[in-house]
């Protein structure tokens, strides 16, 4: 038959639609199930780690994960946009993740500041959490160069920026994804579901994670095949 006729959508074309059209609904299904477990079994509606909690999955499921895969250009959601529409979203996104996970932090740390001998950043979770918080924080200025290339000295190349913020932001999700799995295993919502609910999550979280992280490795793959030649 030869080339496909213009306009012509591939199966396999359908197929990353029709995924990432699914990706969103799985987004808001693990999302919705998170804050329904947290807000449920809550007892004080104004405790400090009811809000860590919350505010720090929010900042992840589905702040980051929707602003990292608004990249694709198999997202059906934002497929009429203009890349330079889409890049706007993904700053918003992407900054309210980073203010979400920064109150998240903040309020963990003001509840133990209440204890006689508070200690901070002790545990796996809460080190994986403050490494993601980091790298999120400098990806989001590097995301402010990368949108303004044009105002970088010559000697630095706009695709190494572009490079280092994209690689910043993927880091940062799959810490954070790492951080939050902490908390599934055993935390606050692993005591308060079932096995089988437990288990789902786990598959949901890593399909999600890997899903939306697919068109950031492609953009960063060829960042790097275009700084060696």
């Amino acid at each position: 038959m030869g080339a496909e006729k213009s306009g012509e959508v591939s199966f396999i074309q359908r197929s990353l639609y029709a995924g990432n059209t699914v990706f969103y609904q799985v987004v808001g299904v693990i999302s919705v199930l998170f804050m329904w477990t947290f807000f449920e079994n809550a007892t004080d509606f104004k405790s400090l780690f009811l809000w860590h909690v919350s505010l720090s999955t929010a900042a992840y499921l589905p702040l980051m994960a929707i602003g990292i895969i608004l990249f694709s250009e198999d997202n059906a959601w934002t497929i009429g946009l203009p890349r330079t529409k889409r890049y706007t979203i993904h700053g918003i996104l992407f900054a309210l993740s980073v203010i979400a996970l920064t109150a998240g932090i903040f309020v963990e740390t003001a509840s133990k500041n209440k204890n006689t001998n508070p200690t901070h950043f002790k545990s796996k979770h809460a080190i994986l959490g403050l490494a993601s918080w980091v790298l999120s924080v400098i990806s989001l200025f590097t995301g402010l160069l990368a949108a303004n290339t044009g105002a970088l000295p010559r000697w630095i190349k706009a695709v190494l920026v572009k490079f280092v913020h994209n690689f910043l932001g993927s880091a940062a999700y799959v810490i954070g994804i790492a951080s939050l799995w902490k908390e599934i295993n055993g935390g606050s919502y692993g005591r308060r579901i079932s096995d089988h609910a437990l288990s789902a999550t786990y598959w949901l979280v890593a399909i999600i994670t890997v899903w939306s992280l697919l068109a950031a490795l492609k953009s960063m793959f060829n960042q790097l095949k275009t700084l060696f030649t």
